[in-house]
């Protein structure tokens, strides 16, 4: 049998293909791959090898000048089946509704969701117990590429290593003969704040220099990632203190404005639960701040409001750094929020994807990138003034203008040349 399974929605619409693959693999390895799954509503199977087949077909159209691209969207863990479907279901819905992202005449867009084994956190309570003596990990981003590509070029040529040549330099994005990995778009990511320190081999790193464009959506309130996922992931990143060990889904940006965008000092104005990545780099790493940091635009959502009549979609947009840029959440704020999130009034983690702001945000820049989203709300200044409307504070990263001036490196196919 297929290591997946492949369903594609009843209707697809103009210039745009719908697909959701889910992995075979059972939550568990005692489990039965081979188990019937429900169709889900609204959707219907694809074998899998002609699923590949019509992508390629849909994305290499006869007429010329039509950009295509591949957008893949991937659930975090503690996400049943049907919370997935629902999320997909969602988000399809979303990018339907923009009017904005899908242009015939210009674009094809695959959008895919991906489903992996992801069971419920106390969904089969006697596994949990059991998996607890046996299991201390858990399915993580990693760097799939051949590491010896960062050395070469893809002929299998040296690369150069000279400082200041950028465009040499850049490791490359391809994938095969075809795709070019370009926006990575992380939504609460729960993934250790440290892995944003330099000398730390991570496989945050690895996948970062890769992409032309990541963005980073996050929440200093977020309590499922910064209380219950820090203690559920100890075993993997162990600390000794407090300190350490927030997840990159609590990243915040430190200021009290909203209209304006934050240029400055990235690495002395973002925070990883109580430490700013240089004090991070400091104690833990040898006072060598990471350039990985400053790959992101930051889109820190604390204080996000949204709706008639606006109200705080993640935190309640208390805005604690009204008056003191520097200030943190109260813990009994904390406290009162897990509360409310247990009892279904505010959705501290997911809230990203019940706003039709960040909504638009996420799968706009996913789908169109920097360039294309700021053109689709008018301008960058009208991008900017619709965050700061909806009290999202916005940090840019330079690599942004860098890639905008730098030629998309070309497919080097051709035999390496023999050594002198």
């Amino acid at each position: 049998m297929s290591d997946f399974r492949v369903y594609s929605t009843d209707g697809q619409i103009d210039g745009g293909g719908f697909y959701f693959i889910e992995s075979t693999a059972p939550d568990a390895v005692e489990g039965d791959p081979s188990r019937a799954v429900p169709t889900p509503p609204g959707l219907h199977a694809v074998d899998t090898d002609q699923a590949v087949k019509n992508i390629a077909a849909f994305l290499t159209p006869e007429e010329p000048g039509i950009d295509a691209s591949l957008v893949v969207m991937v659930h975090g863990f503690n996400t049943p089946r049907e919370r997935v479907l629902a999320l997909y279901e969602k988000a399809r819905d979303a990018v339907i509704a923009d009017g904005k992202i899908f242009d015939p005449d210009r674009r094809r867009i695959v959008c895919i969701g991906y489903r992996w084994p992801s069971e419920g956190i106390w969904s089969d309570l006697g596994s949990t117990v059991a998996a607890m003596r046996t299991r201390g990990c858990q399915r993580v981003l990693s760097d799939v590429f051949d590491p010896d590509a960062i050395l070469t070029k893809l002929s299998g040529a040296p690369r150069s290593r000279t400082a200041g040549q950028a465009t040499d330099d850049q490791v490359p994005g391809t994938i095969g003969h075809v795709f070019d990995l370009m926006r990575f778009v992380l939504a609460s990511p729960d993934i250790p704040g440290e892995t944003l320190l330099a000398n730390r081999a991570n496989f945050l790193a690895s996948s970062l220099r890769r992409f032309k464009e990541a963005y980073l959506f996050s929440s200093e309130g977020d309590g499922v990632l910064r209380s219950i996922s820090t203690i559920v992931n100890y075993f993997t990143f162990p600390t000794r203190n407090r300190n350490y060990g927030y997840r990159l889904g609590n990243a915040e940006i430190l200021t009290s404005n909203f209209p304006k965008p934050v240029v400055g000092d990235v690495l002395k104005l973002a925070r990883v639960g109580r430490k700013t990545i240089p004090e991070l780099s400091t104690e833990t790493a040898g006072g060598n701040p990471s350039e990985v940091a400053m790959a992101f635009t930051y889109f820190d959502c604390t204080d996000y409001k949204d709706g008639e009549p606006p109200k705080g979609m993640l935190t309640g947009a208390r805005n604690c750094k009204r008056n003191d840029p520097g200030a943190r959440i109260p813990l009994y704020e904390h406290i009162k929020l897990l509360v409310l999130y247990a009892l279904s009034r505010i959705d501290i983690h997911g809230g990203y994807f019940d706003g039709p702001v960040t909504q638009g945000l996420i799968y706009r820049l996913a789908c169109l990138g920097f360039t294309g989203t700021a053109a689709a709300y008018g301008n960058v200044e009208s991008l900017l003034n619709e965050c700061a409307k909806h009290q999202i504070r916005v940090m840019p990263t330079e690599r942004l203008a860098e890639n905008a001036r730098r030629a998309p490196e070309r497919m080097d196919i051709s035999p390496a040349s023999p050594a002198a």
